[in-house]
């Protein structure tokens, strides 16, 4: 109940991969409860440790600090696919972390092809031009108001209703 004083011991125990795996399982869940700002370091090195990589990132995602989305992206390729999948959710869920994600796709570090359109429209959602410009700029304008969409289907209603009916033979 905000009790800080065994968190450090906690992140020890949570660091040492050596520790048994039931301590280092209730230390993860005390600190990834706790939301410790100063348990952040140990739960970027469980990227790279398979047994906790997929609860860390999970877990990661929860903090402002740009070490999250360089971190993801500098481990991304060892991951595995549901691994990235879950990355994705993260480097999307913010327009910092997405800036990075974009960076690291220029790059050729994360290829274009790994987001799914889904991805990509979480990135659209973020509100922020640079990062319209940068997903248009790759994957091409995405368009997502009603008024488009009404105006699209009027244009085929149109040419549904003009084209002869010899057509629908």
């Amino acid at each position: 109940f905000g009790d800080q004083s065994r968190f450090d011991l906690h992140r020890k125990t949570l660091a040492a991969s050596e520790a048994p795996e039931a301590a280092r399982r209730h230390a993860f869940e005390v600190l990834s409860r706790a939301q410790d700002a100063g348990s952040l370091p140990v739960f970027l090195e469980l990227l790279g440790d398979a047994r906790f990589r997929a609860r860390a990132l999970a877990v990661v995602g929860r903090y402002q600090s740009e070490k999250v989305p360089q971190t993801i992206v500098a481990r991304f390729n060892d991951f595995s696919p549901e691994e990235k999948s879950a990355a994705l959710s993260v480097l999307t869920s913010r327009a910092p972390f997405a800036l990075a994600l974009l960076d690291a796709v220029a790059a050729g570090t994360i290829k274009r092809d790994q987001l799914t359109a889904f991805n990509v429209r979480q990135l659209t959602q973020l509100k922020n031009a640079e990062i319209d410009e940068r997903v248009a700029k790759n994957w091409g304008r995405i368009s997502s108001s009603a008024g488009e969409k009404e105006a699209f289907i009027g244009k085929l209603e149109k040419v549904f209703n003009e084209a002869p009916l010899w057509a629908y033979d």
